[in-house]
């Protein structure tokens, strides 16, 4: 239950108000109607019919009405919030897509411990260079936010470490040109960021990605 609420504030915090309407003030209630309206129509109908009523299936169809006025909206409803949803990402992803000063950027990540000149910090405070580590770039939309990661691997760790994509971060991986290994969905979402974030939001992570989707 704690979880839940935990996603229902997150959710709060960071969706846009149409989108927080959509899915708290629409899509829920459609859901319950989907899923409780038959239970609830069939309590009625049932004792209806061993009562012989002629009208045993008033409630059933009350429920049948009911749902497919819902869905009339709900399908020019969903794909409005979604275009709305797409453009609202593909600004702010924008925003991130764009190199700054390399020397500003090292030293804005070498103040946060990060990394310097040479290479990312280590847990033990040492430095790996660039070229000695093995890369991968991940996407994922959940809650009303995109958020964009750089997995970083080191064969002298067990555990992987998860790097938010911000400003300078993406400076770097331009300009050292680190050896991503899907290196072809950082590609994908620079020059169609449009379609990218479109499959985002469906997939909810490029871990789900399709080979055609990069298409």
């Amino acid at each position: 239950m704690s979880k839940l609420k935990d996603i229902v504030k997150f959710e709060k915090d960071n969706m846009p108000d149409y989108q927080k309407k959509f899915s708290y003030y629409f899509l829920f209630p459609f859901i319950i109607v989907c899923i409780v309206g038959p239970i609830i129509a069939a309590s009625i109908s049932i004792p209806m019919g061993i009562a012989n009523s002629e009208y045993y299936l008033l409630p059933v169809i009350i429920w049948a009405i009911i749902l497919f006025s819902m869905l009339l909206i709900l399908i020019p409803y969903g794909k409005s919030v979604l275009k709305r949803v797409v453009e609202d990402q593909v600004e702010k992803i924008n925003k991130i897509l764009i190199t700054i000063d390399y020397d500003f950027a090292i030293k804005t990540l070498n103040d946060k411990g990060v990394c310097n000149q040479e290479g990312f910090f280590t847990v033990d405070k040492d430095v790996i260079p660039f070229e000695q580590l093995r890369y991968m770039f991940v996407a994922q939309y959940w809650g009303g936010k995109t958020f964009l990661s750089l997995v970083i691997h080191s064969d002298r760790y067990p555990n992987d470490s998860f790097l938010d994509i911000d400003n300078n971060v993406f400076t770097v991986i331009k300009s050292k040109k680190l050896k991503i290994e899907n290196l072809e969905m950082i590609r994908f979402m620079e020059t169609n960021t449009k379609a990218f974030i479109s499959k985002l939001v469906k997939r909810s992570s490029t871990m789900r990605f399709k080979k055609n989707d990069l298409i």
